[in-house]
């Protein structure tokens, strides 16, 4: 995306907005190739669209696996109160359910829900909510909060912007995902390979101790103390190995 493309307004307000979305873009864009830190790019993302929308506090929401909920998984300018009431809710919670569903990006001013559950007043000070919905190829799989101290602050042409900055986001949340679930794998299939070399090893072992109890006992049979002397310490070294 060039600024041309940007929707424009004639303004150098309108101009600085080009240029902070051009740098979020680019940002996002250059996480989408390496390993950044997807936790810090998500702040630094939150920070830049709170100071484009106005916004005092802002988070960001992905679905959990079974679909049922929503997770926190970045925030910025929310009381540590806050953060824990509103770390994991589920999918029909309000706005946000709403902005899943709808696929659109949704705002509301009615906010007890979320005061309710919290008992913060930090709700009492946001005069609006937006929801930005988080997709990736075509599906969305989280949303943006954007908490506004005044309602209707946020111009329709910033809100296009947030749209397509939802979509960047969204790829970079899926490559950190997929890339989570890539290093899993190969934890999982290196333990396995040590579980085999150990399970070898621990065979070969007791294959070798079982032979030497054989031959231990037919050396007592024989009354042969010297060579029964030596089977044992073969075994004592078995064991110990």
């Amino acid at each position: 995306m060039s600024a041309n493309d940007l929707p424009d307004s004639g303004g150098p307000e309108q101009g600085r907005y080009k240029l902070s979305a051009l740098a979020t873009f680019s940002e996002i864009a250059a996480s989408l190739s390496t390993d950044a830190d997807i936790e810090a790019l998500l702040e630094r993302y939150l920070s830049t669209m709170n100071r484009l929308a106005g916004a005092h506090a802002g988070a960001v929401r992905v679905l959990t696996a079974d679909g049922q909920h929503m997770r926190m998984v970045a925030h910025v300018g929310m009381p540590p109160e806050v953060v824990d009431a509103e770390l994991l809710v589920p999918t029909n919670c309000g706005i946000c359910g709403n902005a899943l569903v709808s696929e659109s990006t949704l705002s509301t001013q009615a906010l007890e829900r979320c005061a309710v559950r919290s008992h913060h007043r930090f709700f009492s000070d946001c005069a609006e909510l937006y929801a930005v919905p988080l997709r990736h190829r075509g599906r969305t799989i989280g949303t943006i909060n954007l908490f506004m101290r005044r309602a209707g602050a946020i111009p329709a042409d910033v809100r296009t912007l947030f749209n397509a900055i939802g979509e960047h986001l969204g790829m970079a949340l899926e490559n950190a995902r997929l890339a989570r679930e890539n290093t899993r794998a190969s934890l999982v299939n290196e333990r396995q390979m040590v579980a085999n070399e150990v399970h070898d090893s621990l065979a070969q072992t007791l294959a070798y101790a079982r032979m030497r109890m054989s031959a231990l006992r037919a050396a007592l049979d024989g009354g042969e103390e010297e060579r029964a002397a030596n089977y044992l310490d073969d075994l004592d070294e078995a064991i110990q190995a």
